[in-house]
């Protein structure tokens, strides 16, 4: 009997991340959470997700209400850039010693502090 690991897929855009745990195998999706409309129609018409947890916003979401699972996996945040599509370039060097000490930790901790299981 195989049993799969469950897993939640945050900030999952179109799936990619989702993409590689199925080729792998052993995994099964059981909720997402994308806010984007669009990537989350073509989620949807990519992956069987009828019998998975949908939320379009992770402000919103009821952590008592989520399916157990045992692996929460996602993308960084997209984040929004210029018409130009100028994106910034971030180095991380060696003397790093933490995701704290980037340029752009308060994006990312705005966005995880406000999701705690």
């Amino acid at each position: 009997m195989v049993i799969a690991i469950k897993f939640f897929d945050m900030f999952s855009g179109i799936g990619g991340f989702r993409s590689g745990l199925e080729q792998a195998g052993g995994f099964e999706c059981v909720g997402f959470c994308e806010i984007d409309p669009y990537a989350a129609a073509a989620y949807k018409a990519l992956y069987n997700t009828e019998k998975e947890a949908y939320y379009s916003d992770i402000t919103r979401i009821d952590t008592a209400e989520m399916p157990d699972f045992d692996l929460l996996v996602g993308g960084f945040p997209c984040q929004s850039y210029p018409e130009k599509k100028i994106i910034p370039k971030v180095t991380i060097k060696k003397h790093y010693k933490s995701i704290s000490s980037l340029k752009y930790r308060d994006n990312f901790f705005g966005y995880t502090q406000r999701f705690t299981p």
